[in-house]
């Protein structure tokens, strides 16, 4: 998405950012539409804020222009005083503007816009430092790219919408690289709550067309509103799904050519979740099924779930991430007014549903079996940011509990969110490559 100048101040007026520095007459300043294009002296950057932590301290902008799109974590450093005849002071460190004089309207919809003197370019790790006039306050700004993904990374898949079952979600795309031998393989699992989303909404996947790994990209059946009969609940759906579709790439793996030995699984949110049940649930592979599919094994190799659910037990869930977290009782098609509403039935029925947390849950399932995983939680930190629901819904916290159980059962587990590396790998897309090539 581009912007026009007279969009860009339209933009500028709305939330009262003004230029640090005068321009000259008839000067305009640079509009950053990539990270490339970052260079000292006057600039605008266009986007829209998605998160934003609650104490002020960092807020997440998502850049969207024709060179494709990319989210930037956005760190107040401070203010900074400026003292006539001696320039900006030392910074001061405190909270960014609060949502209201950020923006007059949500923050999934809101346009924002920085316009300001970039003073520092660190092309290393693609950081920017700057001082950015916001409002009455000079504040000294870092932004870290934390999602690249490149217009000219967009690739076509090589094979599109090939059935796995006969429900008009059971379908495939495959992204095969070429060559002489079978390849790697990594199966993308979208998110949306298992009630949303699609397969095309992948991202990414040329990367590793590149290291010689296949993707493959699954829709599946959404959540029913109603449990589907008395040992079955909405949320086996998506993940027999995940699981069917996983044995379906075994089974085509001549006609992919993919290595079935050697299969990997990306999930973000709710795929994430559906990752991870893979990797915690046994074998779902039938040898005596008349259907060649289900002869093939559902366990993969290794993991990469990106901002994971990592359990559906409503009483560990807060425990592990807090009284506010109100997610999952859709899982069991619980009904109520409201997300509050049904999660308070959700507790209270509890021990009614433990069979099937205890069938469902990957933290439920996880024992020495379990295949490795790597839980990247990208730019959320234990500071909780608005919007909260999403926050709750995607917090570090998850990794952290059930990393914890991962190490007492022996299971290797790589977690990384916000201020904590992990000291192996420097993300999720690096263990998967490292992990999937010969």
């Amino acid at each position: 998405m581009s912007y026009a100048p007279n969009t860009l101040l339209r933009l500028a007026a709305w939330i009262s950012l003004l230029s640090f520095h005068s321009l000259l007459p008839g000067m305009q300043p640079i509009t950053i539409k990539s990270p490339d294009d970052l260079v000292l002296g006057e600039i605008t950057i266009p986007g829209r804020i998605i998160h934003r932590a609650i104490d002020g301290s960092w807020l997440r902008l998502k850049l969207e222009s024709d060179r494709g799109d990319f989210a930037w974590r956005v760190t107040n450093l401070g203010d900074v005083p400026s003292v006539p005849g001696r320039g900006p002071e030392p910074p001061v460190r405190t909270s960014l503007p609060s949502w209201e004089q950020l923006h007059p309207t949500p923050p999934s919809s809101a346009a924002q816009l920085f316009r300001g003197r970039a003073t520092e370019v660190a092309r290393k790790g693609r950081q920017m430092m700057g001082l950015f006039r916001l409002g009455s306050k000079t504040l000294r700004l870092e932004f870290v790219l934390v999602e690249d993904n490149p217009a000219e990374d967009q690739i076509a898949p090589t094979l599109r919408n090939i059935a796995y079952g006969a429900h008009d979600r059971q379908m495939i795309d495959a992204y095969l690289p070429e060559s002489q031998r079978p390849t790697p393989a990594v199966i993308y699992i979208h998110g949306g709550a298992w009630i949303k989303g699609d397969k095309q909404g992948i991202k990414g996947q040329k990367e590793f067309v590149d290291a010689g790994i296949a993707v493959i990209a699954i829709n599946y059946r959404y959540c029913p509103d109603e449990n589907p009969g008395p040992n079955t609940p909405a949320v086996a759906f998506p993940l027999r799904d995940a699981a069917r579709a996983l044995q379906f790439v075994r089974s085509q793996s001549s006609r992919l050519n993919i290595d079935s030995s050697n299969i990997g699984i990306w999930g973000v949110s709710a795929g994430a979740f559906s990752a991870l049940w893979l990797a915690t649930h046994p074998d779902l592979r039938d040898v005596a099924s008349i259907d060649p599919v289900e002869r093939e094994s559902s366990k993969p190799n290794y993991i990469a779930a990106v901002m994971a659910q990592t359990s559906l037990d409503p009483e560990e869930m807060q425990r592990w991430v807090g009284p506010e977290l109100d997610y999952g009782a859709h899982a069991f098609a619980i009904k109520g007014n409201g997300k509050r509403s049904r999660f308070e039935t959700f507790l209270a029925i509890r021990d009614t549903l433990m069979p099937w947390i205890e069938s469902y849950s990957p933290s439920a399932l996880l024992d020495h079996e379990t295949v490795p995983i790597y839980l990247d939680y990208i730019d959320f930190s234990l500071v909780p940011s608005e919007p909260l629901d999403s926050y709750f819904v995607h917090s570090p916290r998850f990794g952290i509990g059930f990393a914890e159980k991962a190490a007492r059962a022996g299971v290797e587990c790589h977690l990384r969110y916000a201020g904590v590396e992990d000291p192996h790998y420097d993300g999720w897309k690096t263990f998967l490559i490292e992990k999937l090539s010969p």
